[in-house]
C-alpha cells in the first residue's frame, strides 16, 4: 500500500479531531496542509483516490458516534450498524474524492492552487454536500475553530465565510512550509 494513501486517511481523521469533544482546531488545518501537499502533481485517479482516503478517515472519525447510536439506541446488531455507518461513511468520502477531482482539474501549478482553487473547490463540495445531495452539513471546516480565537468572525460572515478564512489559512501554511 502507498505511504500516501495510508497518510489520507490518517491525515483525514486528524480533521475531525479539531471539532467537539476534543476541540483541537489547529489539528484541523495541519490536517487540510497535509492534504494539499498529498494532493500536488496527481494524475486525476490518484487525486480520486486520495480525496476518497482522506474523505475515508475524516467521516470514519467524524461520525464514529453514529455507530454507537444505531447500534446501541437503534437496538441494531453489530454487523447492521457496522454496515450503516461504513455505507454513509463511503458515500460522505465521495464528495471528498470529487473535491480532489475538480481541484485537479482547476490546478494550473501556481501560488493561487493553494489559496484559490483549493478553497473553492472545497467550499463548493462543502456545501452541495450540506444543502442539496445529503442535508448533511457536518464537520463544515469553519465550524472547527467555534471556541477558538477566531470565534467571533462566525456570527459575522458565518460557517462558509469562516471555512474559507481556514482554507485560506491552511493554503497560506502549505505556501510557507
Amino acid at each position: 500500500m502507498k505511504f500516501s494513501y495510508v497518510l489520507a486517511v490518517l491525515s483525514g481523521g486528524l480533521f475531525s479531531i479539531g471539532f467537539a469533544p476534543f476541540n483541537l482546531w489547529p489539528l484541523s488545518i495541519i490536517s487540510l496542509v497535509i492534504y494539499i501537499y498529498l494532493l500536488r502533481d496527481l494524475a486525476y485517479l490518484e487525486s480520486f483516490k486520495i480525496g476518497f482516503l482522506y474523505g475515508f478517515g475524516l467521516w470514519l472519525v467524524g461520525i464514529s458516534w453514529l455507530y454507537v447510536s444505531i447500534h446501541f439506541h437503534g437496538k441494531l446488531s453489530v454487523i447492521y450498524s457496522l454496515l450503516i455507518t461504513l455505507l454513509l461513511i463511503f458515500y460522505l468520502s465521495i464528495y471528498m474524492a470529487l473535491q480532489a477531482l475538480l481541484f485537479r482539474y482547476l490546478k494550473n501549478k501556481t501560488f493561487s492552487d493553494a489559496l484559490i482553487a483549493f478553497p473553492s473547490t472545497w467550499l463548493l463540495l462543502e456545501i452541495i454536500r450540506g444543502s442539496w445531495f445529503s442535508g448533511f452539513p457536518w464537520l463544515i471546516a469553519g465550524t472547527a475553530i467555534g471556541g477558538s480565537y477566531f470565534d467571533g468572525w462566525i456570527p459575522l460572515i458565518g460557517a462558509t465565510g469562516t471555512s474559507l478564512f481556514m482554507l485560506i489559512l491552511a493554503g497560506s501554511l502549505f505556501l510557507l512550509i
